[in-house]
């Protein structure tokens, strides 16, 4: 069973709401699946807590999504309690510790742990997906990072999303067009948790979001620009941006979410202008690498974050120069454990593709490529041209 995904006017999401009932705590991952999974009996329902559970991308629309399911969460109860986690340790004590029937939560990426327990539970989940650029300018924005640091944590979050969608748990909100209709979008998500989206109820919203009237043609986008700025600001930071760092954002905005799945049939392209000198980071890489000198490491990164799974793995690999035929060994790393090795005599010149295979375990354990030279050289020139990735199997994570 898949996970429902609400489109453009649509938003056909209609489906009852799961009421979770607590009358004492254990902070322990079976207990937690036992007490969610339980029904309530009629002597408890005065306790009955109901849980608004979202996730997504750092963009405006994300947040506004957000501020959306707390509105219709305060609107039901009353009284809410509101957080973002990312370690289901936090989730425990913040549910614990509860003051309010309604809880309603934002989960940022981090934990495996979370998204299993909750398909275990069956709990429902809302995502905010929305395009990789957006997320990009809104953390260069909001986090004062540089371009590629943002790049990694809106590409975390695209992992996390993708992850999530697996859930049949969860309903999948994509970027909104500019015609997307917003009454449609608060209804459906009021739908998704049972809540019936009423006159009065709609209002509410429109109150607690702080907007104008809004009519059967007011679309998100117009509610995004009323609520915040940030949908306009990151135009102006994608402006800013160097030729370099387009075209590996345009590179990558094209692989995620959709590549993710392994029924997927077009492979996931990382650019090859991501990689960096592995001593400076978060320092463009000078191509192509002159080879003189001492044995030592060309080329690593990018850092990036892919679901649990088995990968292969195509690097296309250009080689000039080099006529004292140096050794290249190229590893895949998950941090700092090795899930796949190559080793290679190179040619003289030539453009060779290596295919390796390996295995991700972790969705929050940053995954690259460590280009390294065996011996050392009196001459040559080395250049990374493409990396392509392929999903053969998901391993679950939840």
């Amino acid at each position: 069973m898949r996970p429902l995904t609400c489109l453009a006017r649509g938003w056909n999401c209609r489906t009852p709401s799961i009421v979770i009932g607590f009358s004492s705590w254990r902070a322990s991952d079976e207990d937690w699946r036992r007490r969610l999974l339980a029904t309530p009996d009629a002597a408890e329902q005065d306790k009955t807590s109901m849980l608004f559970l979202v996730s997504g991308m750092p963009s405006a629309y994300s947040r506004f999504g957000f501020m959306t399911v707390r509105a219709i969460a305060q609107a039901v109860h009353g009284g809410i309690d509101a957080m973002q986690f990312a370690r289901l340790e936090k989730f425990y004590q913040a549910y614990k510790n509860r003051k309010k029937d309604g809880f309603v939560a934002f989960i940022n990426p981090g934990d495996q742990r979370i998204p299993k327990l909750l398909q275990q539970t069956q709990s429902k989940v809302v995502l905010f997906d929305d395009d990789l650029s957006h997320a990009v300018a809104t953390v260069m924005a909001r986090q004062k990072k540089e371009f590629r640091s943002a790049m990694r944590v809106a590409i975390m979050a695209s992992t996390n999303v993708a992850i999530f969608s697996r859930m049949t748990s969860a309903v999948v909100y994509p970027q909104p067009g500019p015609n997307a209709l917003l009454l449609p979008f608060i209804q459906s998500l009021a739908w998704f948790h049972g809540v019936e989206p009423d006159s009065e109820l709609v209002e509410k919203v429109r109150v607690f979001l702080d907007l104008g009237a809004i009519t059967p043609r007011t679309t998100i986008r117009e509610a995004l620009r009323s609520y915040s700025s940030e949908f306009d600001d990151v135009d102006g930071i994608l402006d800013g941006l160097d030729a370099q760092e387009l075209e590996i954002l345009q590179t990558l905005r094209q692989s995620y979410p959709g590549c993710l799945n392994p029924e997927s049939r077009v492979p996931m392209r990382w650019p090859a202008r991501a990689l960096f000198d592995p001593i400076h980071r978060d320092m463009p890489l000078e191509t192509p690498i002159q080879m003189l000198g001492k044995a030592r490491m060309l080329a690593s990164g990018p850092a990036y974050h892919l679901p649990p799974g088995e990968w292969i793995a195509q690097v296309v690999i250009e080689v000039n120069g080099n006529f004292s035929q140096n050794k290249l060994s190229m590893q895949i790393l998950e941090d700092k454990k090795v899930r796949g090795e190559l080793d290679l005599d190179l040619p003289a010149k030539g453009r060779l593709a290596l295919t390796q295979a390996f295995v991700v375990e972790d969705p929050s354990k940053q995954i690259s490529f460590a280009f390294e030279m065996k011996e050392g050289a009196i001459e040559g020139e080395f250049s990374v041209e493409s990396l392509q990735l392929r999903n053969i199997r998901q391993i679950e994570a939840i």
